[in-house]
Formats: C-alpha cells, sequence, structure tokens
C-alpha cells in the first residue's frame, strides 16, 4: 500500500495516545499525598494532553471520512503493520508529551510490574 499522509497521521495519534494511556496506568494514583504534588501534577497534564489527542483524532477522522471509509479494515490493519512508529520517534514523542523519553514497550514493562 503507497503511503498516505492520512493514515500516518493516525497511527502517529494512536502511538501518543497509547503513550499517555500507558504512562497513567503506570504512574498515576488515585490520591496523592501532600508531597506528591508534582505527581498529581503531572498526572493531569498528561491526562490534559490525552484529552487533546482525543480530539485531534475525532477531528482527522471527522476530515477524512471518506478516506477511512473508503479503505477495508484489513488494508487499514496492513497499513498499521507496515507503517511502525520507530523507537525514536516513540521517545520523541514521549520527550513531547510526557518529559522523558520512554518506548511503549518500556512502559507496558512499568505497566505490567505495577499489576
Amino acid at each position: 500500500m503507497e503511503r498516505n499522509e492520512t493514515f500516518d497521521k493516525f497511527f502517529e495519534l494512536k502511538c501518543k495516545q497509547l503513550l499517555c494511556r500507558l504512562w497513567l496506568m503506570a504512574f498515576a494514583k488515585p490520591g496523592y499525598v501532600n508531597d506528591e504534588f508534582g505527581l498529581c501534577m503531572k498526572h493531569m497534564e498528561v491526562q490534559a494532553k490525552q484529552e487533546a489527542i482525543n480530539d485531534e483524532l475525532i477531528k482527522l477522522l471527522t476530515e477524512h471520512k471518506s478516506d477511512f471509509e473508503n479503505t477495508e479494515m484489513k488494508d487499514l490493519e496492513a497499513y498499521g503493520k507496515e507503517y511502525k512508529v520507530s523507537m525514536e520517534k516513540q521517545k520523541e514523542f514521549a520527550k513531547e508529551l510526557l518529559g522523558q523519553e520512554w518506548t511503549i514497550e518500556e512502559l507496558m514493562e512499568k505497566v505490567e510490574k505495577r499489576y
């Protein structure tokens, strides 16, 4: 399948969304004590960024509805398997969103250790 900027953007947003979600699963708490004020603020910041990414994703899907409607799910899945967000790109996204370089795999390990 040839490159498609809309699909590239879609998978990049999904990567960003997953990075935020995994960070929240790995580090967020149901409640914070006074000495965890920084972590509490970080939690709210990441949550806000995740919501902004969700909004951006909805906007992309709405604006490019025909691209997604005219593409069979199997073709989109094949494109997704071919188009992988590189480790370097994941780290770049994480640095931008979370303030620290993470990969999806590293965050998944943190989540697994927590649960």
